[in-house]
C-alpha cells in the first residue's frame, strides 16, 4: 500500500517536471528520466543495503541479520555459495517483510553477476540499469495488455 503512495508522488513529480497534465500518461516519462517505478526503487535500495551489509559497510544490527547459505554437497565456489539463507518466519503477514527474509529472497533472485561481485567491482549504476530494464519490460507488458 505504501508503494502506491510513493508511486503517486513520483508520478506527480514527473508530471511537474515534464509539464504534463494530470490526465496524461507518464509511464514513458518516468523511463525517459531514468526514474525507477516505486517497486523497483524499493528493490534497488534493498539490494544496495544488502550488498553493504554483506561487505561490512552497514550498521552491525543489519550485518548480523544476514547469513550465507552453506552447501552440503560441495565445498567449491558454486552458485549456492553466494546465496543467502532465507530465515523462516512465524507470521505470514509481517514476517516475510523483515530485512533478513525479504532481503535474502531478493538477493537470491539477482543474477549471479551481481551477487558474486567483489566490493571493488560492484557498480550501483549496473544494478540500477538492471532494475530499469525490469521496469521497461513491465511498461512493454502493460502496454501490450492494454491494447489487447
Amino acid at each position: 500500500m505504501l508503494s502506491l503512495h510513493v508511486q503517486s508522488v513520483l508520478n506527480a513529480a514527473a508530471r511537474s517536471v515534464a509539464g504534463l497534465r494530470r490526465s496524461d500518461h507518464n509511464t514513458n516519462t518516468l523511463a525517459s528520466f531514468h526514474w525507477l517505478r516505486a517497486p523497483e526503487h524499493i528493490q534497488f535500495k534493498l539490494s544496495t543495503l544488502i550488498y553493504k551489509s554483506l561487505h561490512g559497510l552497514a550498521p552491525k544490527y543489519l550485518v548480523d541479520d544476514l547469513r550465507y547459505r552453506h552447501s552440503r554437497q560441495t565445498t567449491t565456489r558454486s552458485a549456492s555459495s553466494f546465496q543467502l539463507e532465507v530465515s523462516r518466519t512465524r507470521l505470514v503477514t509481517v514476517g516475510g517483510r523483515t530485512f533478513s527474509a525479504a532481503g535474502s529472497r531478493l538477493w537470491n533472485s539477482l543474477p549471479r553477476d551481481f551477487i558474486s561481485l567483489d566490493i571493488d567491482c560492484f557498480s550501483y549504476v549496473d544494478l540500477e540499469v538492471f532494475y530499469l530494464d525490469h521496469a521497461k519490460m513491465y511498461i512493454i507488458y502493460t502496454t501490450i495488455q492494454s491494447t489487447a
